[in-house]
């Protein structure tokens, strides 16, 4: 079968997170977490700047690739929880519905993931080219 001058279509998973902060500073705020890096912190470099004693500098970071999203404590006064369990040394991947502690912000993390749809042409994917 000949694909020279057709497009494949292959259905890949994309993956949306978000957190809702349900209490303490920034109640009632959702963030859309991005591929990449998201800081909490009180710091005004961080993507969530919160202005809170009990916060951190640079508290926690999302980390968030086509797979999974983390969450690790960047060295905190206070700790990062997910689930009242302290997220210690390394990284804990996240599921939906997970309850993060961040200082005095309490937040609930998001996860969904549905198809989407990537079109590619056979001369950019040679992995889908049939040659027979």
């Amino acid at each position: 079968m000949r694909f020279a001058q057709n497009y494949l279509q292959r259905e890949i998973l994309r993956m949306e997170a978000r957190f809702s902060v349900v209490s303490g500073p920034c109640r009632g705020q959702t963030y859309q977490i991005l591929p990449g890096k998201f800081i909490i912190g009180r710091e005004p470099d961080c993507q969530l700047a919160v202005d809170s004693s009990f916060v951190s500098r640079h508290h926690c970071v999302f980390l968030m690739d086509e797979y999974t999203v983390r969450i690790r404590d960047l060295g905190s006064k206070n700790g990062t929880f997910v689930n009242e369990e302290p997220v210690r040394s390394g990284e804990r991947i996240l599921t939906h519905g997970d309850t993060i502690r961040v200082g005095d912000l309490i937040i609930r993390f998001e996860l969904s993931v549905g198809p989407s749809i990537a079109t590619s042409s056979p001369e950019t994917d040679a992995g889908q080219r049939d040659t027979t």
